[in-house]
């Protein structure tokens, strides 16, 4: 990973990358999941950061988490919030499929790590 990425996202802008993150986990977004993260977002600031999304890929997207994560240093309470809200936007949809449940325990593993 580099750490030497300079954080650049507010709380908010990071959460709102988090909900696509969590939403793409089965490469697409419905329109549902959609309506879930802008509900947590101002239109401005999820069509900014989705741009950012669409142009990382994989290895970029978790390199973003994890500076972010560690820039933040978010208690285990505000983790444990975070992942239940992409848990949240994923369901907007149906039940999370095996895709978004696989990517959500590494994600896990991650903040679990991170938090402190």
């Amino acid at each position: 990973m580099n750490r030497e990425m300079k954080p650049h996202w507010t709380l908010d802008e990071f959460r709102t990358y988090l909900l696509l993150y969590a939403t793409h986990a089965d490469f697409l977004e419905t329109e549902e999941e959609k309506e879930a993260i802008l509900s947590t977002c101002e239109p401005e600031q999820y069509r900014r950061i989705q741009r950012e999304f669409n142009l990382d890929n994989d290895y970029r997207q978790i390199e973003k988490i994890i500076v972010h994560l560690g820039a933040f240093k978010l208690s285990k309470g505000d983790v444990k919030k975070l992942l239940n809200k992409m848990i949240t936007a994923q369901m907007a949809d149906s039940q999370p499929d095996i895709l978004e449940k696989s990517m959500m325990m590494l994600l896990k593993r991650i903040f679990e790590q991170e938090a402190v």
